[in-house]
């Protein structure tokens, strides 16, 4: 991560490697990705894979702001993003993030990986509000309603509620909801509370009882039958087991 500074009145070519290429500009030049040719202007990114060579004519002196970063991709899920785009009012408070993560690279490079995944993620949920949904991935009710159903998994819940605050109607949410995450919306919620108290029975010396109540679970034949049809077990049998194998 760094700041590159090029020009003026020259024309220099550059290949990508094994790296993503992150740039955010504030300055005018041509640029030729590939075989496609467009123009930068102050308030863009480009975001080039792995493998392709990239071509600026520099018509004044130029600083520009980049990332060149390359990851292990374990997962077929895929997002698509825009070579070039152009980041609009987002410009200032994505340019003044990637620039926190530059000057963490030399003395905290975990601090500015971190702040560059956030980046990304900044730049991916744009692209999505601009009209281009990234593919395979949720739309925002459905991921808003995940956020609520997480940060809330020890109140009551119910479809309803979560499709008021998310601003649709209950059957959008159903569907919605089935279409992104493979399962309803109270089957996703039992799913998330069994592992939030699995990881509270094996991981804390918590009473059962209160790990119930912190699921939102008050009823303990309720909590006993949501552990036991999740991991085929008991609560009881699941900590002791699960103490066993991490012993």
């Amino acid at each position: 991560m760094a700041i590159g500074v090029h020009g003026p009145m020259t024309t220099q070519r550059f290949g990508s490697g094994r790296h993503w290429w992150l740039h955010l500009y504030r300055y005018t030049a041509v640029i030729r990705i590939g075989d496609c040719e467009t123009k930068v202007r102050p308030g863009y990114v480009t975001l080039v894979p792995p493998g392709i060579e990239t071509e600026y004519e520099f018509v004044e002196r130029s600083s520009h702001l980049c990332a060149h970063f390359s990851f292990d991709a374990q997962s077929s899920d895929c997002v698509v993003v825009p070579a070039v785009q152009d980041l609009g009012p987002d410009f200032p408070r994505i340019y003044a993030d990637l620039e926190d993560a530059a000057s963490w690279f030399a003395a905290n490079p975990h601090r500015a990986q971190v702040r560059l995944w956030d980046v990304l993620w900044q730049v991916i949920d744009r692209t999505a509000r601009i009209g281009r949904p990234p593919v395979h991935a949720q739309t925002a009710p459905v991921l808003r309603a995940r956020q609520i159903i997480e940060l809330r998994l020890g109140e009551p819940l119910s479809v309803k509620q979560i499709a008021d605050e998310v601003g649709i109607s209950h059957n959008q949410l159903t569907r919605l909801f089935h279409e992104s995450v493979g399962d309803t919306v109270i089957g996703y919620i039992r799913g998330r509370r069994a592992l939030r108290a699995q990881h509270l029975l094996l991981h804390t010396g918590l009473p059962i009882k209160t790990i119930s109540a912190q699921i939102g679970v008050d009823e303990p034949s309720r909590f006993h039958k949501l552990i036991q049809d999740r991991f085929g077990k008991s609560p009881t049998a699941l900590r002791r087991d699960g103490d066993a194998s991490l012993g």
